[in-house]
């Protein structure tokens, strides 16, 4: 059956007068019924994908953003979101998936960053940092704690040089730099006995140049 929600929100955006200090928060409420969801079951030895709808879903939350710069040349941020998002009645092929949560939805996130620019050379040179946080998922409708991942915090880090005129930039970047494990899905393929990862980069650097017009 079609999927239908009835979803509310509301937010606000601040902004100091110097524009030094910016906010924004939103909250929600998504309602959904008849939630198209994929299921995996075993039919003897074999994993197959039952596509069908959960009688209902509920997801509810809120967001923020805080932005500041305390004084020149330098930025920081950040921003969380806190979600609920959880099956309501949902009966399939004879599991109860009620209660559970909705795949890849965590929790909690966190994001923070900071950016630095010191005049050098006639041009600028930008120091620039992130972390973000998620608590733990699940990759699957069941809630199988096999198919899931522990909270995470991936770091990030760039540092660049920009010509005064802002035309060129050269610099050196890194992802990942504690090299967290990095996970994006994990699908099951219990009727041959294994699970399937799929697993984004590990640590990772290099350098750039950048030609803006």
């Amino acid at each position: 059956d079609d999927e239908k929600v009835d979803a509310f929100e509301i937010g606000a955006k601040l902004q100091s007068p110097q524009r030094r200090m910016r906010s924004s928060f939103a909250a929600f409420y998504y309602d959904y019924q008849d939630l198209q969801v994929y299921t995996l079951i075993l039919r003897g030895a074999i994993t197959v994908q039952n596509f069908t709808n959960a009688s209902n879903a509920r997801i509810y939350g809120a967001e923020a953003e805080f932005s500041i710069t305390p004084v020149d040349r330098l930025d920081l941020s950040i921003s969380g979101a806190w979600l609920d998002a959880t099956y309501q009645d949902f009966h399939s092929v004879g599991q109860d998936y009620s209660g559970n949560d909705l795949p890849n939805a965590p929790h909690t996130s966190v994001t923070a960053a900071l950016r630095y620019e010191i005049p050098l050379l006639g041009g600028a040179l930008a120091l620039q940092t992130d972390a973000t946080y998620r608590s733990k998922v699940f990759y699957d409708t069941r809630n199988v704690e096999r198919l899931s991942d522990p909270d995470r915090t991936f770091v990030n880090a760039r540092i660049g040089w920009t010509t005064a005129d802002q035309h060129l930039e050269f610099g050196i970047w890194g992802r990942n730099l504690f090299d967290e494990t990095n996970i994006s899905d994990i699908i099951p393929i219990e009727g041959l006995g294994f699970d399937l990862f799929s697993v984004g980069p590990p640590r990772t650097a290099g350098v750039y140049a950048r030609y803006n017009y």
